[in-house]
This record gives C-alpha cells, structure tokens and sequence, in this order.
C-alpha cells in the first residue's frame, strides 16, 4: 500500500511540475511583454530608463532558463509574486477570493460525489447494468 502512495504522490509531482512548465512556455510564447505593455503607457510618463529599472525589478531582463528557476523555486516556497495589473501580492488576492470559491466549488464537489455515489450504486441494479 505504502508503495502505491508513493507511485501516485510522484505521479501528482510530476503532472504539477509538467503544469508549471507548460504554463511558463505558453506564457513565454505568448506575443508582447507584460512588464512593457503595462509600463509604456505615456500617461504614466515614465522614461525608457525607467521601465529599463522596472523590467529588471521583475526579472523580466533575466535568460528564461533563470526565470524559470527562480519562478518555481519561488512557487516552492509560495511566493506567488506581484501582480502586474493590480499591483497586489497574488498571495493576498488569492487570499481575498478563496471564501467566494469555495462557497461554488464545495457544493458542487458534494452534488457531484453525491451522483457519483448514486450512479455506482445503480450501477449494481440487476436492471441498470447499463449504466
């Protein structure tokens, strides 16, 4: 049994690791520069020195291969960072957001054990084999 908790727990590493990964090169495909998009507004009136110091202050100036380390070193400790468009932790606004999401998602997750639990025990009816 041990085993099998330790075959399925490396399993789970390896598909949250291969999310991440997939996750950050979408992200890095992905036309534009978030750090400049945000930054090159004239109304801001920053100068291209400026934005230079900002890009930096987000590592945005950084190789990928070092981006991606440091971005899932800090995932490991739950560094989620700065958000680029509200300024805020994305610590504190998962903070902020979570009793509204769980207030959907736990309801759901009963009804649907719920039918889970009903659909299996159907199941074992002489006449809905079918299901």
């Amino acid at each position: 049994m041990s085993h099998y908790l330790l075959r399925r727990s490396g399993q789970g590493l390896l598909v949250l690791w291969a999310a991440f990964t997939l996750s950050f090169i979408l992200l890095q495909v992905l036309p534009g520069d978030a750090v400049l998009i945000k930054f090159q507004n004239p109304d801001l009136g920053l100068s291209p020195e400026q934005i230079a110091e900002m890009r930096l202050a987000y590592g945005a100036d950084s190789p990928l291969w070092r981006q991606y380390f440091h971005t899932l070193m800090a995932m490991l400790r739950g560094d989620f960072g700065y958000s680029l468009q509200a300024g805020l932790p994305v610590s504190a606004l998962i903070a902020s957001n979570l009793p509204e999401t769980l207030s959907l998602a736990l309801p759901a997750f009963a009804l649907a054990v719920a039918l889970a639990f009903a659909l299996a025990f159907a199941s074992r009816l002489p006449g809905l084999r079918w299901l």
